[in-house]
């Protein structure tokens, strides 16, 4: 709001102030009831351009009973969270906030506080402002990694490091999670997350450019738009994604994708895969024979056979090409089909690619 708009807005309010003194009945000590002086101070303070900024820190210690296995986060800009040998949480609360002038910030900024709130099982985090200014909040913990962390709305940083489970919470911004010994689950919006070593990983995200690395089980995503890059992926594989370049550099569980727009690279496969692609390029590396199943539509498919190992192949472009390089396969047309199937090196796991108006690839290992 304007410095015109707030004296508009001062001025009807000290009108309606006058109005009610007048027409209003004496009170029981007399005089005026409403203190003209508080606001005419409270409606020139906003007026004043709060063009100050300070900070204060502040270190405190909570003890936290043996039974509490959940740590709750919420209220602050950036959080940082660290999992340690140690039986009680030790917090470091960094605020900034604006004022009328240097002290008015310092003073603004030091009314914050941090509030712990205890319950038999968990233990949460939260900060409390002054009414006056604009502040936020950075927080650090230092907490006993035997605890799970749950972050609600956190929107501009976030780290977490050697915990026992992650819950992300409409969360947004970047993160960077380190050592998670159990599942990281949730939903995050916006800028960069790196997940590096997990138990686990459920997540829905949204614009996002993730990546991960070292995950010892399940995987599953739900991905809208931005970026996914992932290697060392140990567990069974689920995705579902719109409009994502998705880039897997390793995964050796069973895969599935759904995928709609965007493209699709998987590497090192060595297990189960099905992909159902709409106008979706999919590019499928093996690494070991398995069962392959690709169906797409408006989009290309390219597939390189294991190193080692027989394999069936089965492919079939309809309104496209089909590719064949460095196999002994023949490729046939069926009016707007292109067909190929058969043995390679003594038969073995079918591979199953379909396309719609697309182009099919398939090409023995180390030929381009």
């Amino acid at each position: 709001m304007g410095k015109r708009e707030l004296l508009v807005v001062f001025a009807f309010v000290i009108l309606g102030v006058v109005v009610y003194q007048v027409t209003a009945p004496p009170g029981k000590g007399g005089g005026f009831s409403v203190s003209l002086g508080e606001t005419a101070r409270r409606a020139l303070r906003e007026m004043r351009s709060q063009n100050f900024n300070a900070d204060h820190k502040s270190e405190s210690t909570q003890a936290i009973a043996p039974a509490v296995r959940e740590l709750r986060v919420s209220g602050v800009r950036e959080v940082t969270v660290i999992g340690e040998s140690r039986p009680d949480v030790a917090a470091e609360l960094l605020v900034s906030s604006s004022g009328v002038d240097k002290a008015d910030a310092e003073r603004l900024a030091a009314a914050a506080t941090l509030v712990a709130d205890a319950t038999p099982g968990a233990i949460a985090f939260s900060v409390s402002y002054p009414q006056e200014g604009r502040q936020t909040a950075k927080l650090t913990l230092h907490v006993p990694s035997r605890l799970s962390v749950r972050l609600d709305e956190i929107r501009n940083g976030i780290r977490v490091s050697d915990v026992a489970r992650l819950q992300l919470a409409s969360t947004r911004g970047e993160t960077v999670l380190t050592n998670i010994s159990g599942a990281v689950e949730g939903d995050h919006r916006g800028g960069r997350l790196e997940v590096a070593s997990a138990g686990s990983v459920r997540l829905a995200l949204r614009s996002v450019d993730a990546q991960l690395r070292k995950v010892f089980g399940s995987t599953q995503l739900d991905l809208t738009g931005g970026k996914l890059k992932a290697g060392a992926l140990d567990g069974p594989l689920t995705i579902e994604s719109r409009s994502t370049d998705i880039d897997i550099e390793a995964a050796a569980g069973e895969v599935k994708v759904n995928a709609i727009a965007g493209s699709v690279t998987l590497g090192g496969l060595r297990q189960t895969v099905r992909c159902d692609g709409q106008h979706t390029d999919i590019r499928l590396t093996m690494r070991k024979p398995a069962p392959v199943t690709v169906f797409t539509t408006g989009g290309s498919v390219e597939l390189a056979t294991p190193p080692e190992g027989g394999t069936s192949i089965d492919a079939a472009a309809t309104g496209g090409e089909l590719r064949v390089s460095g196999l002994d396969v023949t490729v046939r047309t069926e009016g707007d089909t292109q067909r190929a199937s058969g043995a390679i090196a003594g038969g073995g796991p079918a591979i199953s690619l379909r396309s719609t108006g697309g182009t099919i690839t398939v090409r023995a290992a180390g030929r381009s």
